[in-house]
């Protein structure tokens, strides 16, 4: 029996569905341990606004709980290049986020993508996988953390071949999402987990991120992973840097840093975004 029971806890382990799972239920039972522990003092009339500041619009891999405002749009334009021997690679993502309302948001992105090498070779152009999907902020503002839900879809425009990692998938791929976040003092913290569910193979990926508000500038760092089913994970530590030219506007300069064989290496990443 306890033979038995290892090796199903091992398959689960293995199943990036089951991580996802995994990951979901603990988050819930976090948030229900708090609202049991505070439920005496829970005033039932308090608006349903966002439930912590926003220092940052978004993490350069991971995301952060927050939803846009009702009627706010925001564009974000963030690039990506990765170098592997003669090959380099590049990504031009753009997003947009409109707030329909306080906690709902919808949202689309689109990347273009450029493959290239030294020489003779004429660099490969073309869109990748266009996604659309929305996000919903689930708890209110005395709530002791922020929880938000989404669902994405990814739909295949280009011509370019799959790729392992997930870009130009030539399936639909449905990608639903969990993001908590917390104040710590001076420091915020979020977590997300977003599983990858379509005809083959599936995934799930996780991010863990940090970020400390000081002044003009926020320091962010990420810890990201990455898990096909059936194959080994990628970890990757990702430090960043954002400068906010205002309360509507920042820029961003992060480094991706692969920590075991699988993961991409010599990448860098800048993200600008705004809002209207």
């Amino acid at each position: 029996m306890n033979t038995r029971n290892q090796n199903l806890k091992a398959r689960m382990l293995k199943n990036p569905l089951a991580i996802a799972a995994i990951c979901c239920l603990g988050l819930g039972t976090m948030n229900m341990a708090a609202q049991a522990q505070d439920m005496y003092d829970y005033d039932y009339d308090t608006p349903a606004e966002r439930q912590i500041d926003r220092p940052i619009q978004d993490f350069f891999i991971g995301r952060t709980v927050q939803t846009q405002d009702a009627g706010d749009l925001q564009l974000s334009v963030g690039a990506m290049h990765q170098r592997d021997g003669d090959l380099r690679f590049s990504e031009i993502r753009t997003r947009a986020e409109y707030g329909v309302s306080d906690r709902l948001q919808l949202q689309a992105e689109l990347p273009f993508q450029i493959n290239d090498r030294p020489g003779n070779f004429e660099a490969q152009t073309d869109v990748s996988n266009f996604q659309v999907g929305a996000t919903y902020s689930i708890l209110r503002g005395d709530d002791p953390i922020s929880l938000s839900a989404g669902m994405d879809v990814a739909i295949p425009v280009g011509d370019e071949a799959p790729m392992p990692d997930g870009r130009n998938d030539s399936r639909n791929v449905w990608k639903p999402s969990l993001m908590v976040g917390r104040d710590l003092g001076p420091t915020q913290a979020y977590g997300d987990v977003q599983a990858e569910i379509g005809e083959g193979s599936n995934a799930v990926n996780y991010n863990i991120g940090v970020v400390y508000p000081a002044g003009m500038l926020a320091p962010t760092m990420e810890l990201n992973a990455r898990a096909v089913e059936n194959g080994t994970p990628e970890f990757y530590a990702t430090p960043g840097l954002y400068y906010n030219f205002s309360e509507r506007a920042e820029l961003g300069l992060g480094v991706p840093i692969g920590l075991n064989d699988q993961s991409r290496q010599g990448q860098i990443m800048a993200k600008f975004n705004f809002q209207f």
